[in-house]
C-alpha cells in the first residue's frame, strides 16, 4: 500500500503490517505444507496476458516448445478467456500439459513452492517465485 494508505490504517486495530508488497506478505504469512498430492515432478505454466493469447503464432510456438522440450509435465493454468482462445490447441498437448483452472491462492502458492520451475508472463507470479526460490522463466517482451 501507499504511504497515504498506511497512515490511514495506523489507528485501526488488527491491521497487518506490511513490508510494501501485500502479495509477498501473503506468501510470507503462509505456513509451508507438504508437497502437492501428485508427488511427481512438474512445472507450472501461467501465460494469460492478452497480448500473448491474441498472438496465435506465438501461442502455438510456445506450447509446442513446452510440450517438446520440458523435462517434466506442465500444469498449465488458464482462465475462461484462455480456455476459449486455446480450445483447439490444448487437447493436442494433454500428454505433457495438463490444463487447470484457477486455484485458491494458498493452493497456487504451494504448487509454485514445489514446482521444478515456472514459466509465466505475470509480474506477480514472478515476484512470488523469486521469494520461494523456484526457478522462473518470464515469457514477456516488456
Amino acid at each position: 500500500p501507499s504511504e497515504e494508505a498506511a497512515v490511514n490504517l495506523r489507528h485501526r486495530s488488527n491491521v497487518v503490517q506490511t513490508h510494501g508488497n501485500t502479495a509477498l506478505d501473503a506468501v510470507l504469512d503462509m505456513n509451508e505444507t507438504t508437497s502437492p498430492s501428485t508427488g511427481n515432478p512438474y512445472a507450472v505454466v501461467l501465460l494469460h496476458r492478452f497480448e500473448f493469447l491474441t498472438n496465435r503464432p506465438l501461442v502455438e510456438q510456445t506450447l509446442r516448445t513446452l510440450a517438446d522440450e520440458t523435462p517434466v509435465p506442465c500444469r498449465f493454468f488458464v482462465d475462461e478467456f484462455a480456455k476459449e482462445t486455446l480450445a483447439d490447441l490444448l487437447p493436442t498437448l494433454t500428454e505433457t500439459i495438463a490444463v487447470t483452472g484457477k486455484l485458491p491462492h494458498e493452493q497456487f502458492v504451494e504448487l509454485l513452492r514445489h514446482a521444478e520451475f515456472i514459466v509465466t508472463d505475470s509480474g506477480g507470479t514472478q515476484a512470488e517465485a523469486a521469494l520461494l526460490g523456484t526457478p522462473t522463466l518470464v515469457h514477456r517482451r516488456a
